[in-house]
């Protein structure tokens, strides 16, 4: 009786996170996984060291462990390319980039931090700086994700045509 109640809530929590993976390509889960991975250290792990067991109040601590992470993950993706798609690879290690240097001007902007001056004389500039950082990475993307639309539009057009043919030699049989 034990046994069937805990198949009967086995099954049901699968059924319950099913729809989290079901569209997971299984090449994929490598590269699921070690952004997976990233999230959890940037938004809990470093939360959690930089105040609670650091103490530190300016946020300092934390801002020097998300970057640590960030540089961690980017050279983790130059290195193990955890994406099949060598384009998505690259757009990753940008995004890195890009993610490093908003905290850089983080940084530079923190009120806590004595070096700020400079940086508040050219905001013009910095803010600029973040905006084509951020649209580079866009249109990167929006072109991957069109070419791989193109890519797969072909494929679809020669599986028709294939399966035509194959129907043509059929009828030809029957």
């Amino acid at each position: 009786m034990i046994g069937v109640w805990v198949h009967h809530l086995c099954n049901t929590g699968r059924r319950r996170i099913k729809p989290l993976f079901q569209f997971n390509k299984p090449e994929c889960f490598r590269f699921e996984i070690f952004f997976w991975m990233e999230k959890v250290l940037l938004v809990g792990f470093t939360e959690i060291i930089g105040t609670n067991f650091l103490g530190d109040s300016s946020g300092i601590a934390q801002w020097l462990l998300n970057l640590s992470v960030t540089l961690g993950f980017l050279v983790m993706i130059a290195v193990y390319q955890p994406s099949l798609e060598p384009r998505y690879n690259f757009g990753n290690i940008m995004m890195h980039v890009v993610i490093i240097y908003f905290y850089v001007v983080s940084l530079l902007l923190n009120p806590r931090v004595n070096i700020h001056d400079s940086a508040v004389d050219s905001i013009k500039m910095i803010d600029g700086s973040l905006v084509v950082a951020q649209l580079t990475l866009l249109v990167y993307l929006i072109w991957v994700s069109f070419e791989k639309l193109v890519d797969m539009y072909e494929k679809a057009k020669l599986q028709v045509t294939a399966e035509r043919e194959a129907e043509e030699v059929i009828r030809d049989h029957l």
